[in-house]
Formats: structure tokens, C-alpha cells, sequence
């Protein structure tokens, strides 16, 4: 009992209850009764009772009914849902905080584990304005992206993989990164679609280009190193980027990947979990069996958690 009075979702419902009661007895009023008191339900027909109260209730009661409706909304929005998601995401970032302890030796400088969700076009363009066009408009203003992010604008009916969790950096908390949800090859733009769209495990080994700069690297450009061009043709193909901006976009550039589908539990793909690390000796080919072990274990956290 005690632990009962003590639940957040006990006293919304419990309040919630006796705003709906007195609604309900304020709806019962009939405006027909103004100006003859004696009609007044119990309180206000006795003389004691100041009558005005009863007089602006009753010709907001409409104003009244919308208000609490949207006000109990708004509570169970904060008491309810809000610390819902933030336990989810916790429990999600512990679990990956686990994986890469386990298997990465907990070195988040160098490796990263990302979840990638599902979800409409409609969901992520408030986030999306707020990312791209105002949190990191200045980085991307530097790497001249303005267009790019204006161009990949969220479509409301179509579908995107989205930031979901992190351990690893840079960006552990959030990034802008997202991807459209292909539905033919042509659309494929990462590595992560690319899995998700083939639903499939994919591994891929990428030249090390850390030592180019991105932001003034112009494709095509004749005073271009060579040898620079073939390395970044090579980071765009084998990791399945359709275009040089793409490229630019990312925030870091990883030379060993691994991605596996997040199965749904009818057994449909609805999200990507995705390895990457920047270590010269990462095999992830090596460590199949436990990776394979770790992404299940990951599938079967978010299932149970959603």
C-alpha cells in the first residue's frame, strides 16, 4: 500500500479522477437557471455562497473542460512518458556500455556501438530543424553542408533510420545523422541502409582517409593527390555512400564496420545496430559467434523495453 501512494502514476490517475467528477458535475448545469438563485444547485442556491463563482463557471464550462483535458495531458505526459523514455534510453546505454567493456576492452575513443530505429518523416523534422539548422548549424556552415541538409529534408511519408542509442564518441548523446529508409538500391546512402534494406549482416574494411581534409577536399578538383581520390572512391563504394556529401557529413570515419538488422517480434526489420572502430587490428570477422551473441541480446532488450 505504501509503495502504491508512493507511484507518480497512482496520483495522476487518483486527481485525474476527481477533475473528471467535477466536470462532469459543473456539465450537469443548466444555464437556464441564471439569475434565479433558488435554482442553483447545492451549494450555490444558499445565501452564504457567493454565486458569482458558480455564474463564471458555468459560462466557461466548456473553456473549463478543454483546459483540464489538456493540462492532465500535459502531466502524464511529464510524469509518465518523459522518465519512461529516459529509463529505456539508459537501460539501452548501459546494455552497449556492457557490449563494448566486454568485447571492445571499454576503449570509447576508438570504437562505437550506434542503434538506428525506424521512424515517419512526420516524427523527426522538429528534431531535424533543431539539429541541422540550429545546434550544429555553425559546423556545418564550416563544412559547407547548408544545401546537403536542405536537400535530404525530411519527406513526412516516408521513413528514416534514426539515432536511437550510443556508446562510443564523438556524439554519445545525439547526432544529425540519419538516413532514408531505401526502398530500391538507387536510394541506398550508408552503411546502415544498406543492411537494413538487404536485411542482412554486413562487415566492411575501409581505407584509413583520416589525414584528408574533407572540408576543402572538391571532387574532381585537378590539384587533388591522386592517390587521395582513389582512397576516398574506395571509403564511398565499399561503404555504400552514393554521394561526396554524404561523406562530409559523417563525423567520424571508421575503418572497420559491422551492422546487423534489429528484428521486430514478428520477426521484420525496424532498426540497425552498427560497429565501428578506428583500432589498425580490429577483426570483427574474428568475433562472429560473440557479436552475434551481444546484437541478439541488444534485439531482445529493445523488444522487451518498446
Amino acid at each position: 500500500m505504501t509503495r502504491l501512494f508512493k507511484s507518480k502514476a497512482f496520483w495522476l490517475i487518483f486527481f485525474s479522477g476527481i477533475a473528471t467528477i467535477g466536470y462532469y458535475y459543473i456539465s450537469t448545469w443548466d444555464k437556464s437557471v441564471l439569475g434565479n438563485r433558488a435554482n442553483y444547485p447545492y451549494p450555490w442556491n444558499l445565501n452564504v455562497v457567493n454565486n458569482d463563482v458558480y455564474e463564471l463557471l458555468l459560462n466557461k464550462k466548456t473553456t473549463i473542460g478543454i483546459s483540464w483535458g489538456l493540462l492532465f495531458l500535459i502531466i502524464q505526459v511529464i510524469i509518465i512518458y518523459i522518465p519512461i523514455s529516459i529509463k529505456r534510453k539508459k537501460f539501452i546505454e548501459n546494455t552497449l556500455r556492457h557490449i563494448l567493456n566486454q568485447y571492445l576492452k571499454g576503449d570509447i575513443s576508438n570504437n562505437r556501438i550506434t542503434i538506428f530505429i525506424t521512424k515517419n518523416g512526420y516524427q523527426i523534422v522538429i528534431k531535424y530543424i533543431w539539429q541541422c539548422f540550429i545546434k550544429n548549424l555553425g559546423s556545418h556552415k564550416e563544412k559547407k553542408l547548408i544545401k546537403y541538409y536542405i536537400k535530404k529534408f525530411p519527406n513526412l511519408f516516408k521513413n528514416y533510420l534514426v539515432f536511437y542509442g550510443r556508446i562510443g564518441k564523438p556524439y554519445e548523446k545525439g547526432t544529425s545523422t540519419f538516413f532514408l529508409v531505401p526502398e530500391h538500391e538507387k536510394e541506398i546512402d550508408g552503411f546502415a541502409p544498406y543492411v537494413f534494406y538487404h536485411n542482412r549482416k554486413e562487415f566492411a574494411e575501409l581505407p584509413d582517409i583520416r589525414h584528408i581534409d574533407l572540408k576543402t577536399y572538391v571532387v574532381g578538383d585537378l590539384n587533388n593527390n591522386p592517390n587521395d581520390e582513389i582512397l576516398i572512391d574506395k571509403y564511398l563504394k565499399d561503404g555504400k555512400i552514393n554521394n561526396f556529401s554524404s561523406l562530409k557529413s559523417f563525423h567520424r570515419l571508421p575503418q572497420h564496420l559491422f551492422a546487423t538488422p534489429i528484428l521486430d517480434k514478428l520477426g521484420n526489420p525496424y532498426g540497425v545496430i552498427v560497429f565501428d572502430s578506428q583500432e589498425i587490428t580490429q577483426d570483427f570477422k574474428a568475433n562472429i559467434d560473440n557479436l552475434n551473441g551481444y546484437c541478439k541480446l541488444t534485439e531482445n532488450i529493445i523488444n522487451y523495453i518498446n
